[in-house]
């Protein structure tokens, strides 16, 4: 089942997000205080600071995660933590946040893989804010899938009040988004990021169905994409794209229809771009025109050399 990982900013998300909390709380049956007992709950805090953003997980419409960014110093008091961050505070220049009130359903995909890509997201949000660094308590099952985020362990796990061991840890916004970004072939697309979502496709999932008008893109992070054209009643498989890659870009500028379609052929986890909020950005900022037409030019002068190649 397909995932989008979003910032929540309409009112429908941010009811869908308390939603959430609240079946979350009706499940366990336990008391607000223990609300994520069985979803790996971080903390306790309420929604009480006005810089707080929102992150809201939906698998085929249904809002099945959630989580929350908070600004975090050494005057933000959160309950529910089982380890002393204000040493950690001391040492940081810059602005941090806290990664927090995480909340989980039941889900195809594995919950460390959306820890994972939360956590992803996040850093990629608040690179865009100038913020510096963030701060979480991981659960030590989902230690393993921080690797490629080299997170620094500023303590020892602790168990906390529902008996799960959480291990106290700092993310490099800065370092973890330089070396994030080297992996993206098409680095113009990087200009609108404020844009994009996260999308995550199981193998065999469509991403994009030939015939359709274009209204969505897709920049590849990890796993294969393979293109395929219909015709004469079959479908012909005709290329793999690969991560730090876009696909449907085009179509979606343009409004033209799909000439082809994409499938998810491995586990695929992509940043996604709609038209619509797309081309509000290219209306306030018409330098970013340029950034299109590099892209473009690109495209047409790759499509050029492959045709060349082809015909010898």
């Amino acid at each position: 089942m397909s995932i989008i990982v979003k910032k929540a900013t309409s009112t429908q998300e941010i009811n869908d997000l308390l939603n959430l909390r609240f079946e979350a709380l009706v499940k366990s049956g336990r008391t607000p205080h223990q609300l994520y007992h069985y979803t790996k709950k971080i903390s306790d805090s309420l929604d009480v600071y006005t810089s707080t953003r929102h992150l809201i997980a939906y698998e085929n419409g249904t809002a099945t995660a959630t989580a929350r960014l908070i600004e975090f110093n050494n005057t933000v008091k959160l309950m529910g933590l089982n380890f002393d961050f204000s040493e950690a505070l001391r040492s940081v220049d810059g602005q941090s946040y806290f990664f927090d009130m995480l909340c989980f359903l039941e889900s195809e995909w594995d919950n460390s893989v959306l820890f994972s890509e939360f956590l992803s997201f996040s850093a990629l949000i608040l690179h865009s804010e100038d913020i510096s660094t963030l701060f979480f308590q991981c659960p030590k099952e989902f230690l393993s899938v921080l690797e490629k985020f080299q997170v620094t362990q500023i303590g020892e796990g602790e168990k906390s009040n529902h008996e799960s061991l959480l291990v106290p840890c700092k993310l490099d916004i800065i370092r973890y988004y330089e070396e994030w970004s080297l992996k993206i072939k098409d680095q113009e697309i990087l200009r609108f990021q404020e844009s994009f979502y996260k999308s995550l496709f199981l193998p065999g999932e469509i991403l994009i169905m030939q015939g359709e008008r274009g209204g969505s893109a897709y920049l590849i992070e990890q796993g294969e994409v393979e293109i395929l054209i219909e015709a004469q009643d079959a479908i012909k498989p005709i290329g793999v794209i690969s991560e730090g890659n876009l696909v449907g870009e085009m179509a979606m500028v343009t409004g033209e229809k799909r000439t082809a379609s994409v499938m998810a052929k491995t586990p695929t986890i992509s940043l996604a771009f709609d038209r619509s909020p797309f081309m509000k950005l290219l209306e306030e900022s018409p330098q970013r025109v340029i950034d299109i037409f590099r892209l473009f030019s690109k495209r047409i002068s790759s499509a050029n050399q492959r045709l060349a190649a082809k015909n010898g």
